[in-house]
């Protein structure tokens, strides 16, 4: 499909890297066939040779999904602030939410947080993560932008009081 319409410019994202098997090799496979997006990649750690080949890549993360399947046995043990941390792209995503009774991202953010000791700092720096990479044009995504920073700082403001 991608090959018969490359003028609409799909983009590539893969569910990869979900095992604890180090052997596998499905992250790369989905890097180096120009996966933008990574659900998961939660082995990336474990094939760290690797990790400067996913500089342009944003990982979405599932502290929920991981823990309930198995993946970490403390939501303390993800990847995700050691990615955030080295300065990659990094989202928080519910992955299978339905699945886990729950409807959008809000326990996944929260168990994030609360595990990751993360600050208000980390949490919008996830949601830019989230938007720049999103799937969709830049009239789109500088809508977004917009939107989110004035829904923000109205939040900030009623703590504030300002």
């Amino acid at each position: 499909v991608l090959a018969k319409y490359p003028h609409l410019n799909y983009k590539k994202v893969y569910h990869a890297g979900e095992t604890k098997d180090h052997r596998t090799h499905n992250l790369e496979v989905a890097v180096k066939a120009g996966s933008v997006r990574i659900g998961h990649g939660f082995n990336i750690l474990q094939r760290i040779e690797f990790l400067p080949h996913c500089r342009n890549i944003c990982f979405e993360k599932n502290p929920l999904s991981n823990v309930v399947l198995g993946y970490n046995a403390d939501a303390r043990e993800a990847s995700a602030p050691i990615l955030l941390g080295l300065g990659y792209a990094v989202t928080i995503s519910p992955d299978d939410p339905g699945k886990f009774g729950v409807d959008d991202c809000t326990v996944d953010y929260f168990l994030a947080a609360i595990s990751y000791n993360w600050t208000l700092r980390h949490l919008k720096l996830i949601a830019y993560h989230s938007i720049n990479h999103a799937i969709c044009d830049e009239p789109v995504r500088a809508h977004l932008i917009r939107s989110f920073n004035s829904r923000w700082n109205e939040w900030v403001r009623s703590f504030v009081g300002q």
